[in-house]
């Protein structure tokens, strides 16, 4: 999401200074490729690119191709295949074997409703949002023509009953392409922000806190201590609260969507903060610095007060938190519990890839 961000942050530049601009988006793969459907780049009149569509290894021709579908003022779906070893320039060089289209979209400043104007309202919502891109290669492609999710709908063109079955068909197979009357769409779903909250306002919360805004996340902060606790220690992005353990409740907005890491380094203060989210049934991780030795006395302390984690409950608390990577300073410790969390939040394992037989992406 921080990539979307940036792009439509550089969008608003463009459009303040109506400098002509193409939106890219990888809109279909099929096998191996650097990433995924979805990815976007915009691309202005003098060649400067704001996102990736790949690693490097397509944005080279992606820009011949932007710059020509700008000048025919035209959308165009480009296919690129990369397990062509013919292709001196897309083929086994890449090494990726893989098929990609890529929908090259010219920017009308003019229009409201106009693709990035469509993706910026679908990144305010706070619930997940289907952005549908029309991409058959045709004259009559559609593009980037609307969003919508269970509160609203927003764009070029009424959803009728048609497309909007496909999508609910779709999406409950977990699938993201459909095909309507020979016409080929693809769902984009989009999620809010990851949120991640930070159970105390140490040293080791800053370093968390500036990775963590790296992935894009809204991170929050919470500790007791005046010192601590200042806007002036954290990033710009960080929503620093002063107070008690027993405000915490106040700092979770979407239980299923936040994280806790409870980094305090006090024995009672973590306590409370339990003791205040055991109600809550989805929070997807709660992770706790310390031994299990900690742990397991935080448990008891909990049960004595008559407090039990059950089940799936349980299960969301990690502590050791982090992925075993030998990590030892704020940083290492700070990349070990990201990745977990990531981890967690898409429903992985983790561990190398290399172990994992098949495709990297499912």
């Amino acid at each position: 999401m921080n990539e979307l961000r940036n792009i439509i942050l550089q969008y608003e530049k463009l459009k303040e200074s109506q400098t002509p601009s193409v939106l890219a988006t990888v809109v279909h793969v099929e096998g191996s490729a650097y990433r995924r459907a979805g990815a976007r780049m915009i691309v202005d009149e003098t060649g400067n690119m704001y996102g990736a569509i790949s690693g490097g290894c397509l944005e080279g021709d992606a820009l011949k191709k932007a710059l020509y579908a700008l000048y025919k003022n035209q959308k165009k779906v480009i296919e690129y295949d990369t397990s062509d070893e013919s292709d001196a320039v897309l083929g086994a060089q890449l090494g990726c074997n893989g098929l990609i289209k890529v929908i090259f979209e010219p920017i009308d400043f003019e229009d409201s409703k106009n693709p990035m104007e469509i993706l910026k309202w679908a990144e305010k919502q706070s619930i997940p949002t289907d952005v549908l891109i029309h991409y058959s290669e045709n004259e009559k492609v559609n593009g980037t023509f609307g969003a919508g999710n269970a509160d609203a709908h927003f764009g070029n063109q009424q959803i009728n009953e048609g497309i909007g079955a496909e999508i609910k068909s779709a999406t409950g197979k977990g699938i993201n392409y459909f095909t309507l009357n020979n016409e080929a769409y693809f769902i984009n779903k989009l999620k809010p922000p990851f949120h991640l909250l930070i159970i105390g306002a140490g040293n080791d919360a800053v370093v968390l806190s500036q990775m963590a805004a790296l992935l894009g996340w809204e991170i929050s902060i919470l500790d007791g201590r005046h010192t601590h606790a200042t806007d002036q220690r954290f990033a710009e992005n960080c929503q620093v609260y002063l107070g008690d353990a027993s405000e915490v409740l106040k700092c979770i907005k979407n239980p299923e969507n936040t994280a806790l890491v409870l980094i305090s380094h006090n024995f009672q203060y973590d306590l409370k903060v339990l003791k205040q989210i055991q109600p809550l049934k989805n929070l997807p991780y709660v992770g706790i610095l310390g031994p299990k030795k900690k742990f397991n006395k935080l448990l008891d302390s909990l049960k004595e007060a008559g407090i039990v984690f059950e089940n799936d409950a349980l299960n969301g608390l990690y502590s050791p938190m982090g992925f075993d990577i030998g990590a030892e300073t704020p940083a290492e410790i700070a990349l070990a519990t990201l990745a977990e969390i990531q981890a967690v939040i898409n429903q992985k394992n983790g561990g190398s890839l290399r172990e994992k037989p098949g495709r990297i992406h499912n």
